[in-house]
C-alpha cells in the first residue's frame, strides 16, 4: 500500500490530504492564524481529582484546567497514582472548545522524548510548557505519521523546509520522501484528488449505486439520511455503509452520530450492515465506537473529538439557522485567489472587492494577521473594498 501525504498552504490555512493507492482516505485543514495547541507539551499540576468519572483536572496555566480522562493517565491503573498537587508531564491531544477544555495525556516513559523533557521539568515549576510548539506544518503532518507516509509533497518551500527540519527532529531514522510541488496546477488537482475533497465539502454526496447521503450537523449530533434512490434493498445499505465511514473520517466528524439507513425488516440485514460500518471505521485512529439501533431504528455512533471537525472550522449557523461558509472562511478563500493572481502578475499592486461581511473579516483579528502577513510577503498592500451590491461569497481582484 502506497501512503502520499499531499500539503497545501495558502494564507492563513494549510491543507492536508493523505491517499492511499491513489484514493483520498484522510483530510485535515489547519488555520495557521488560530494555531493549534494539539502536540504541546506541559508540566503540569494535578488541580483536581475527579474518581466518579474517572478523570483529573490538570493546571496548565490557562483559563481553566486540562482534562486528563483515566484511559490517558496509565493504562492499568488510571488516576489511582495521581495525588492533587502532583507535576506530570502531559501532551495536549484535544483542543479546547467554547464548552469544553483542552484534553491531554500522560507522556509515558517508553516515550523517546520523554528523557530530555525530564531535565527540562527539573527546572521549572509547573505549570509550565516543557518544549517551543512545532510549526504549524508539523502539526498537521503529526496526525498522519501512524504509519508513516512514503511520501510527502507540499506546494510551499518555506512550509517545505520546516517540514524537513521537524521530520529530521522527530524521526530522524524514517524515510520518507520529501517533494516539493512547484507545477502551476494546484497540487491536489495535480493528485487527482481535488474531486473527492470537494465532495467531502458538500451536503449531498453521491452513491455509487444511484442513491446520495444527506449530511446535516445539528447542535446536538450529526445526522446522515441515506436515500438510496431506485435501489432500496440490504445491497444499497451495504453500499452506503462503506461511504457513510468514509465521509465520518474525511471530515473528521466527531461526537454523537446518527443515521437512517433505508428501511430495514429483517435482523440479519440489520446485523450486517453494523457490521459492515464497524469494518469499514476499523482504520479509525479515534476509535468510533458503533452502538447499534435505536427503537425508531436508526443507526448511533459516537467518535472521539481530538481536532476540530472541517464543518466547525469552515462553516458558521446564519441567522435563519441553516451553516453556511464563515467570513473568516470566506475571507481566507479570496486571500488565496490574490495570492494566485500576485504570483501570476508579480509587482503589480491588487485591489480585492468583497462583501461588507467580508471586508470586515479581513480589517479584524486573524483575517487581518492574515492579510497583513500576505502583503509582507508580496512586499506592498493589498487594497480591500467593501460592495454590498454581490453576492456574500462572489469577489473581484483588480490592479490598484
Amino acid at each position: 500500500m502506497s501512503r502520499t501525504l499531499f500539503l497545501s498552504v495558502s494564507p492563513g490555512e494549510i491543507w492536508a490530504a493523505l491517499a492511499e493507492d491513489d484514493e483520498l482516505v484522510g483530510l485535515r485543514l489547519l488555520r495557521t492564524g488560530a494555531p493549534s495547541r494539539v502536540g504541546e507539551i506541559y508540566l503540569g499540576r494535578i488541580a483536581a481529582l475527579r474518581p466518579e468519572l474517572p478523570a483529573a483536572l490538570v493546571d496548565l496555566g490557562f483559563d481553566r484546567p486540562a482534562f486528563l480522562d483515566a484511559r490517558d493517565a496509565d493504562r492499568r491503573t488510571g488516576i489511582t497514582g495521581l495525588t492533587e498537587g502532583q507535576a506530570v508531564i502531559v501532551e495536549i491531544v484535544k483542543e479546547a472548545r467554547d464548552d469544553k477544555a483542552a484534553g491531554v495525556r500522560v507522556l509515558r516513559a517508553n516515550d523517546r522524548r520523554r528523557p530530555n523533557l525530564e531535565i527540562l521539568a527539573s527546572k521549572v515549576k509547573a505549570p509550565a510548557r516543557l518544549a517551543q510548539p512545532e510549526p504549524p506544518i508539523a502539526a498537521v503532518i503529526m496526525q498522519f505519521l501512524d504509519p508513516l507516509p512514503a511520501r510527502i509533497v507540499i506546494d510551499d518551500r518555506a512550509a517545505f523546509a520546516e517540514a524537513r527540519g521537524f521530520l529530521a527532529r522527530r524521526n530522524p531514522d524514517a524515510v520518507i520522501e520529501l517533494v516539493v510541488h512547484a507545477e502551476p496546477t494546484p497540487v491536489f488537482e495535480a493528485a487527482g484528488v481535488q474531486v473527492d475533497i470537494d465532495t467531502a465539502l458538500a451536503s449531498l454526496v453521491a452513491l455509487p449505486g444511484g442513491g446520495t447521503l444527506h449530511i446535516e450537523t445539528t447542535y446536538a449530533a450529526t445526522v446522515i439520511d441515506v436515500d438510496s434512490g431506485k435501489d432500496s434493498g440490504l445491497a444499497a445499505n451495504l453500499e452506503a455503509a462503506q461511504q457513510v465511514a468514509r465521509q465520518i473520517l474525511l471530515r473528521n466528524i466527531a461526537g454523537p452520530v446518527v443515521i437512517d439507513f433505508v428501511g430495514i425488516e429483517k435482523r440479519s440485514d440489520r446485523e450486517a450492515v453494523q457490521a459492515a460500518l464497524k469494518t469499514a471505521l476499523a482504520s479509525d485512529p479515534e476509535k468510533a465506537d458503533v452502538l447499534g439501533w435505536t427503537r425508531l431504528g436508526h443507526m448511533e455512533l459516537v467518535r472521539k473529538r481530538r481536532h476540530a471537525p472541517l464543518g466547525d472550522i469552515l462553516y458558521e449557523r446564519a441567522p435563519d439557522g441553516t451553516r453556511r461558509k464563515s467570513a473568516i472562511t470566506l475571507a481566507l478563500e479570496a486571500l488565496r485567489a490574490v495570492a494566485r493572481e500576485a504570483a501570476a502578475q508579480p509587482g503589480r499592486a491588487l485591489m480585492l472587492i468583497v462583501h461588507p461581511e467580508i471586508a470586515a473579516a479581513l480589517d479584524d483579528g486573524e483575517g487581518e494577521a492574515v492579510r497583513r502577513m500576505l502583503e509582507t510577503r508580496l512586499g506592498r498592500p493589498l487594497v480591500v473594498e467593501a460592495r454590498a451590491s454581490g453576492a456574500r461569497e462572489a469577489f473581484d481582484i483588480r490592479p490598484a
